[in-house]
C-alpha cells in the first residue's frame, strides 16, 4: 500500500475515533493564518473567562488568565501552557482535549448555589468539551506560532 493512501487511512481512523482531524490548521492546505484576535480569544473569552480572569476561581488556583495575549502568553504559576510551534507541547491543547488528569480537564462547568443575598458557593462540575472545530483552531493558532495578530 502506497504511504500516501495508508496516511489517508490513518488520518480517517483517527478523525472517526477522536472525533476531529488530529491535523491542524497550519498543516491543512490553503487555509488562512489563525488570528488571535478573531478566531482565539473569541473561544477563550466565551468558555474560559468566567474563571481564568483576575479574581475567578481558576485565576485563583492557577493563576492563568485569558484576559489578553500576553496573558495567555504568560501561562500559570506553574510554568506556560503555550509553546508556539507545537500544540502536541501545548499543556493548554492537552487540557482542552481532555488529555490529562479529569481533574484539571478543561474547561470546567461550575454551579452556582446561592446561600444569602450576598453568599454562594461555587463548586466545580465535570469537564466539558470545546467543539472539534475550537480545539483545531486554538491548535492551529499555536502551531503556526501563536502569533499576536
Amino acid at each position: 500500500m502506497k504511504p500516501l493512501v495508508l496516511a489517508g487511512i490513518v488520518a480517517g481512523i483517527a478523525t472517526t475515533m477522536l472525533g476531529y482531524a488530529p491535523s491542524s490548521v497550519a498543516q491543512t492546505p490553503g487555509w488562512q493564518e489563525v488570528s488571535f484576535r478573531k478566531d482565539v480569544n473569541p473561544i477563550l473569552e466565551q468558555n474560559c473567562a468566567v474563571c481564568h480572569r483576575h479574581g475567578g476561581v481558576g485565576y485563583a488556583k492557577s493563576g492563568f488568565s485569558v484576559e489578553s495575549y500576553a496573558t495567555v502568553m504568560k501561562g500559570t504559576q506553574y510554568g506556560s501552557v503555550v509553546v508556539p510551534g507545537s500544540s502536541v507541547s501545548s499543556n493548554l491543547v492537552w487540557l482542552l482535549k481532555h488529555g490529562a488528569n479529569s481533574s484539571i480537564n478543561m474547561p470546567k462547568m461550575y454551579q452556582m448555589k446561592v446561600l444569602s443575598n450576598d453568599k454562594y458557593v461555587i463548586t466545580p462540575k465535570q469537564a466539558q468539551w470545546l467543539s472539534p472545530h475550537d480545539i483545531w483552531l486554538i491548535s492551529g493558532w499555536i502551531d503556526q506560532g501563536a502569533k499576536d495578530n
